[in-house]
């Protein structure tokens, strides 16, 4: 069975979302791992559980995306690999014999915990045999509050298809919606669905935001909702310097489809290869970007040329010699920062696109290339000191 064609930004836009969790915080780790020779093995084994951030994982989910099932922990950590606890709460319907059981259960239950708890599940489909219910949690809980909660919502009826495999041990992983239930002689998507209509939920209408989660002082009077210190799994964290960084395409056209560079950044190329039309703020951040993860005037002016409905040779040829401090005042612009994009979005009303696309790098997008691809030192070692010497006011 052939899989359907990805669409890398929206999936790349959801998976930084779902990441996050309820707290849409993209600077935590989590554990992820895929499965070794899925399309061979009803129980393939798996690789190594790493703990990564939203980049490494997603660089491995799209690197195996059709030929392995793909899985990310319960747990959260924060950047330096402490454990934060979990921020949702995972179950799992499972019925191999009548898929219309397992359906029929997750509704049922999701009504219960909305009616009793106000709660809103976020209900998918696993791809195959079950379902699966995440339950968001307003805080950061520990292991034992998770499993005395899911204890309580579970036995709030008889759910013959629930699983009770997953409080077993808080060191467990869950399958990544919107990609691939993979085994011998099968491959099925694995989605979200709306609960309304049991259809698939486009990814891009995703959020949190939707999902009422479980307010944990509610349940107050029957457990010990301090987190407590508990063990980290041993779990080694990825490291991207342990591998030869990538270059970035020879032709800046193609960086809408490269995960080297931001999403600000491949959506700004994207609009300009469809539309033809960018505002003015847009294609200084473009023009910026380029120049400072290593493309020359000539190749910039060449994009423009070849994608811009209103080109003209004799402007676009100042504009980028102006921005590489060859023009005019001959200032050495640096590209916008990652505050820059998001404060100046309200005011850039004009531009087609949103610039700030939310991924939670928070610094700048050339430092995000530079820590995913090879950049020349010296055009690196010149935005630094550029940067600095800006900081300094010289």
């Amino acid at each position: 069975m052939r899989s359907p064609r990805l669409n890398k930004r929206k999936f790349e836009e959801f998976f930084i979302r779902w990441f996050a969790g309820p707290s849409r915080d993209a600077s935590v780790l989590r554990e992820y791992t895929h499965t070794i020779n899925a399309s061979r093995a009803e129980k393939p084994d798996f690789v190594e559980w790493d703990l990564h951030d939203w980049q490494s994982a997603l660089r491995e989910v799209l690197e195996y995306y059709e030929t392995e099932s793909h899985y990310l922990g319960y747990q959260f950590y924060s950047p330096d690999g402490r454990p934060l606890g979990y921020h949702y709460i995972y179950f799992d319907f499972d019925c191999k014999d009548d898929l219309s059981r397992a359906r029929q259960e997750l509704e049922r239950f999701a009504k219960i915990v909305r009616d009793r708890y106000g709660i809103d599940v976020v209900p998918y489909f696993s791809g195959r045999k079950g379902y699966g219910a995440v339950v968001p949690v307003d805080r950061y809980i520990d292991w034992y509050t998770y499993r005395t909660i899911w204890r309580l919502l579970a036995n709030l009826d008889r759910f013959a298809t629930l699983d009770p495999e997953v409080v077993r041990s808080g060191h467990r992983v869950h399958r990544i919606p919107y990609t691939f239930n993979i085994k011998p002689g099968h491959i099925g998507l694995c989605y979200i669905v709306d609960l309304r209509t049991f259809e698939m939920l486009p990814m891009e209408d995703f959020d949190w935001g939707n999902y009422e989660p479980l307010r944990v002082d509610r349940f107050s009077d029957l457990i010990n909702v301090k987190i407590e210190p508990f063990d980290r799994p041993r779990v080694r964290r990825f490291s991207r310097e342990a591998r030869a960084k990538p270059r970035l395409p020879d032709d800046p056209a193609e960086l809408d489809d490269c995960d080297l560079v931001p999403p600000c950044i491949r959506r700004i190329v994207a609009e300009l290869k469809e539309t033809g039309s960018l505002g003015h703020w847009s294609r200084f951040v473009l023009v910026a970007f380029l120049k400072w993860v290593g493309y020359d005037k000539e190749k910039i002016i060449d994009l423009f040329r070849r994608f811009a409905s209103d080109f003209r040779e004799d402007i676009t040829r100042y504009q980028v010699e102006h921005i590489f401090g060859e023009r005019g005042g001959r200032k050495d612009y640096l590209c916008p920062s990652c505050s820059e994009l998001r404060k100046n979005e309200s005011d850039r009303r004009r531009d087609r696109v949103s610039l700030c696309r939310g991924c939670g790098w928070n610094r700048n997008p050339v430092t995000y290339t530079y820590a995913r691809a090879y950049v020349p030192e010296e055009i690196r070692q010149r935005f630094f000191e550029l940067v600095a010497r800006r900081r300094g006011g010289t």
